[in-house]
């Protein structure tokens, strides 16, 4: 989870007084009516008085945390984007606490926050791209929703072309959705489990899974007995992400994982790695929390494919390093380690190593080898397969280690 920086104000405090966002909660509901603007003092004061609840505490700095991150990444528009979201979210959420009973203000407050980090875990991949700043809106209303190449997205006609009879049509609406967080969505793609098109059924049951945080507590065990009757029904592929979706939806109902295979669970059992919109996405088993890995990092390239084989997890401490793909192979290493966050090892910082050793490496014919990544004690082996420029030769590898505890890259040899 992110590493807090306690200098910087949390984020709901931070928000008002730079933004002045208007009107915000009464400590007294008594002292002023429901829709009046309060005062700065009254506000500050119910947020102090929130912050009392340790909970309500805590998903704030997460929230101040992430939403630092996320703005640092962005370009000009996508932070004034951000920023009016903010705006909009912190004005609305505040209003529905306005009508709630005292005692169970810092309760809603929670809630509500740790809502709004899962719609920003999202953003990045929504607002990483520059684009205008007031985009064309769809024809008719609905909420709205951000492919990353920066399409706005209509998210209730999706729903309307899931019911076309082209089974194309609903593919096509079923994948701009994945960039949706409407909460009428886990039912609807459990409705499509049962869809004619295969690759609608296996893209429905990864959304489903993908949203496990999203299911109804009451709900949660007729979903999971709903992917486990489809899981039997198809071959591989489709039975797969229906376990990876029974997995996280028990982790949601806090019951033992029965497919942990499905997914990428720690050797201890506490921490979950899968995949969401091309990224590593990291479940805290114990929180019943996650957090996208690699929002705050330099990965340039490549994604993460969401085999659960490819996470390397070190034997004995909470630590993962994570292949991103692209079509001429792995690009480079995204490695978290609890309490320290994560590091990125790129091919270019190994191919530099290999340049001090008079090797001249082609760039376009070197890659990690993903297959041979293991860990050697607390040092992670990174084995490099690259061809010489010209072609002349076999090709090489080059091993690097680096150090779980120091950070520190070294290369070891080359063969």
């Amino acid at each position: 989870m992110p590493t807090l920086d306690r200098s910087t104000p949390p984020f709901h405090t931070r928000l008002r007084l730079s933004l002045r966002l208007l009107p915000l909660l009464a400590l007294s509901l008594a002292a002023a009516p429901l829709n009046a603007a309060l005062s700065p003092a009254q506000s500050e004061a119910l947020y102090q008085e929130m912050l009392r609840d340790p909970q309500f505490k805590a998903a704030d700095k997460e929230l101040s945390a992430l939403y630092s991150a996320i703005r640092r990444q962005l370009p000009p528009a996508g932070q004034s984007q951000i920023r009016e979201q903010q705006r909009e979210w912190l004005k609305s959420a505040y209003e529905a606490i306005a009508k709630t009973a005292p005692s169970a203000r810092a309760g809603l407050g929670e809630r509500l926050t740790r809502e709004r980090i899962q719609e920003l875990r999202l953003a990045p991949q929504s607002l990483r791209q520059d684009r205008p700043s007031s985009p064309t809106p769809p024809a008719q209303g609905g909420e709205l929703a951000t492919s990353p190449r920066g399409e706005v997205i209509d998210v209730n006609a999706c729903l309307a072309r899931l019911k076309s009879k082209d089974p194309d049509r609903r593919l096509e609406a079923l994948r701009k959705l994945e960039y949706s967080l409407d909460p009428r969505l886990p039912a609807v793609m459990l409705g499509l489990l049962n869809d004619a098109g295969n690759t609608t059924r296996r893209v429905a049951a990864h959304g489903v899974g993908s949203r496990w945080w999203q299911v109804p507590t009451d709900k949660l065990e007729s979903f999971i007995g709903r992917l486990k009757t489809a899981a039997v029904k198809e071959g591989e592929g489709y039975t797969g992400e229906c376990y990876r979706g029974v997995a996280l939806l028990q982790v949601a109902a806090g019951k033992r994982i029965e497919h942990p295979e499905a997914v990428s669970l720690s050797p201890n059992r506490r921490w979950i790695i899968y995949d969401r919109l091309g990224m590593p996405c990291l479940v805290d088993v114990q929180s019943r929390s996650e957090e996208l890995l690699g929002l705050d990092s330099d990965l340039r390239e490549g994604r993460f494919w969401g085999n659960p084989k490819s996470v390397v997890w070190h034997p004995s401490k909470e630590a993962a390093a994570i292949p991103q793909a692209t079509r001429r192979g792995t690009a480079c290493l995204l490695v978290w380690t609890h309490g320290s966050g994560t590091r990125v090892i790129h091919r270019d910082s190994l191919l530099e190593l290999v340049a001090k050793r008079k090797f001249k490496a082609d760039p376009y014919m070197s890659y990690i080898s993903e297959d041979d990544l293991k860990w050697r004690g607390d040092k992670l082996l990174v084995p490099l397969e690259f061809a010489e420029e010209g072609g002349n030769g076999p090709g090489r590898v080059a091993t690097f280690s680096w150090n779980l505890s120091s950070g520190e890259l070294a290369l070891e040899g080359i063969k």
